[in-house]
């Protein structure tokens, strides 16, 4: 029981930014159908919109931690409960993104073609984006097309909501001087990934293919995506799991 009430204080507490975010994205996308629909003449093809929804999640996993973990705490929740309520609650915002997504994208499809990153990823839309034919492109509403476009959405939005969540975390458990070790270590990690692809292009290039066909992009496999970002998304659990279980209240 005290999961679920963790479950919805952590949905109580993204529901007002959730609703921030729809507005101004869905007023966003009205602009931008006006225009077009003032301007006929021209064509438009927008794409993978959708892109703001993962980056809105990324933050919002950023910003998920620090009172809903007090709040377990105040009201004497085991941080194995808390857990449980933090992923049941990431489940439930992220499914809840994704469909909004999809429904909003087919209702935006009825005035301006707009391809999500299902369809620029695994669908024909590749294809006539290469011939620079996109226009005459039309989105595909079959129930398999909408199912695999959701669960696209779906495993990318746990992902990167919970890669936020484990970041936060992380910052949360070290002191001063491991927060700035860490920030550097980012920092420096980029720098040497950077030295480290001119040293050894083939590698690189090889560890390129690698990862387009763990993400199923070379096969146009959704599937192979889908399942590296669950299994990417079962690994942050496990390291937020033992984060959790050892953190302590801080003085705010």
């Amino acid at each position: 029981m005290k999961c679920y009430s963790v479950a919805k204080y952590n949905l109580d507490s993204v529901k007002k930014g959730m609703i921030i975010y729809y507005s101004i994205f869905i007023s966003v996308l009205i602009v931008t159908s006006s225009l077009h629909k003032y301007y006929g003449d021209v064509n438009i093809v927008s794409s993978g919109v959708e892109l703001s929804t993962v980056i809105f999640l990324f933050v919002t996993g950023l910003n998920f931690f620090t009172e809903s973990f007090y709040f377990s705490q105040s009201n004497n929740i085991s941080r194995k409960t808390y857990f449980k309520g933090t992923i049941l609650s990431i489940f439930q915002i992220t499914a809840i993104a994704s469909l909004l997504d999809i429904i909003i994208n087919r209702i935006y499809n009825i005035f301006i073609k707009c391809p999500t990153m299902y369809d620029m990823s695994f669908t024909k839309f590749r294809d006539l984006e290469a011939l620079g034919t996109k226009n005459i492109w039309v989105q595909n509403n079959d129930i398999v097309t909408l199912l695999n476009s959701f669960l696209f959405q779906f495993s990318i939005c746990i992902m990167v909501f919970t890669l936020g969540l484990t970041i936060v975390l992380i910052y949360y458990r070290c002191n001063k001087l491991m927060k700035t070790v860490v920030s550097i270590g980012a920092v420096m990690s980029v720098v040497v990934l950077e030295i480290l692809a001119d040293a050894f292009p083939k590698l690189f290039s090889e560890i390129g293919v690698f990862i387009q066909n763990i993400l199923g992009w070379n096969t146009r496999n959704p599937y192979a995506a889908i399942g590296t970002f669950i299994v990417m998304f079962i690994i942050l659990i496990g390291f937020i799991y033992l984060l959790v279980k050892k953190a302590i209240i801080k003085e705010r």
